[in-house]
């Protein structure tokens, strides 16, 4: 697992700008269920796998793909 449970369980927002990202699997955050705010801006994302997000349904309030190379 990339978070410890008690981490993943009780992060709200993750900033992720300026990376080299250029895939959202569909379990990539699926063990941050309380996700409420993700900023994945100015990356390299041509793929979003679908479901990537699911886990986060009902909680993310705010996502931010911008400046990615998706199409």
């Amino acid at each position: 697992n990339a978070f410890d449970d008690s981490l993943a369980s009780s992060l709200l927002n993750m900033y992720l700008s300026f990376n080299y990202i250029e895939v959202v699997t569909y379990n990539t955050f699926h063990q941050l269920k309380s996700l409420k705010l993700l900023i994945m801006d100015k990356n390299y994302i041509e793929l979003i796998e679908p479901f990537a997000f699911l886990s986060q349904i009902n909680t993310l309030l705010t996502l931010d793909i911008s400046y990615n190379y998706l199409s």
